[in-house]
């Protein structure tokens, strides 16, 4: 029984230690728990608006503005001074946990609900829609015969035309667009955005060339491939961690999605926290019980060792 409460014991006190090494990379990257949690959150997500979804949410013109709507990186410090590869593995680890826990639940439908769309745009009837589709078939018609009149710039332009009317025209279709993206950026079940998350990283990071080379233009490094300087934050952010960070990221990505995204049994981050305040309670109370326990024992001899004394000197010993 002895040797089972010690081993109950140890592995107790090896997960509350994990969890404040895991904890303690936060700390050391200078950030508070609450404002990565935030970030995870709303990386994870991919909205950083704070406000009921609109067409502005889903209208991507690959623009900075519109990636930095959802997508950040919290300023962290001490990043020269720290083993690259640890780190990533215990930031790794860290998100799996909060991702886990009760908390992140809790936060998600928060942050669900109040994303939660109160309108919608105009939308065409059917026989407007119908004109449109119309305009489109002549308008393909007209720059067929043209061709051979056009350039490539200009024929890759006039397609590139069309083919947003028509995705706008398939929008025109959906009655309550907002909360068919509302639905897709926040499933009610959020493993399957995590792991939608996780994959998105997977193919991205398989496209990083961490070989790039940097050239300086004034005060700002750029891309010496000049198609590098148009790829998206994330690529960016992708490669600026590094290759070594990344091959760290993607294995541990790719074991995350081979069992389960979400666990069943979720984790209370606060209450591991408690739990380790407690165990410390405990522990002092317990070596505060003990150094009372000797106090009383010691008092008792000196009694014991008093009454003798004033015995044997009655005894005349």
């Amino acid at each position: 029984m002895k040797t089972y409460k010690t081993i109950i014991i140890g592995a107790v006190a090896f997960t509350l230690m994990s969890y404040t090494v895991i904890n303690d990379v936060i700390s050391q990257l200078g950030l508070s728990q609450k404002f990565a949690q935030e970030h995870i959150l709303k990386n994870l997500v991919g909205d950083f608006r704070n406000q009921p979804i609109d067409e502005d949410a889903y209208k991507d013109d690959g623009s900075v503005r519109f990636q930095l709507k959802s997508f950040k990186l919290p300023k962290m410090s001490n990043l020269t001074s720290i083993d690259k590869k640890t780190v990533t593995q215990e930031l790794c680890q860290y998100v799996k946990n909060y991702v886990n826990s009760q908390e992140f639940i809790d936060e998600y439908r928060k942050l669900r609900e109040r994303a939660k769309p109160t309108s919608e745009p105009y939308r065409m009837s059917a026989s407007e829609i119908q004109q449109m589709e119309q305009a489109i078939v002549e308008a393909e018609k007209a720059m067929k015969q043209a061709a051979a009149y056009m350039t490539a710039e200009q024929k890759a332009e006039a397609k590139k035309s069309m083919d947003l009317q028509k995705k706008e025209i398939q929008n025109m279709k959906d009655p309550t667009p907002n909360k068919t993206n509302w639905e897709k950026m926040y499933p009610e079940n959020p493993e399957t955005m995590v792991k939608n998350r996780l994959n998105e990283y997977l193919n991205l990071v398989s496209t990083v060339d961490f070989n790039a080379q940097l050239t300086t233009s004034g005060k700002y490094k750029k891309f010496a491939k000049p198609e590098y300087e148009n790829k998206s934050l994330k690529w960016k952010a992708i490669y600026r961690a590094g290759k070594d960070a990344n091959s760290v990221a993607t294995t541990f990505a790719k074991e995350w999605l081979k069992g389960d995204i979400i666990s069943d049994q979720k984790v209370s981050l606060s209450a591991s926290k408690n739990e380790n305040y407690s165990s410390n309670s405990a522990q002092n109370s317990d070596e505060n019980s003990s150094t009372k326990e000797k106090t009383t024992v010691e008092k008792l001899k000196e009694k014991k060792n008093n009454v003798l004394g004033k015995m044997k000197g009655k005894l005349g010993l």
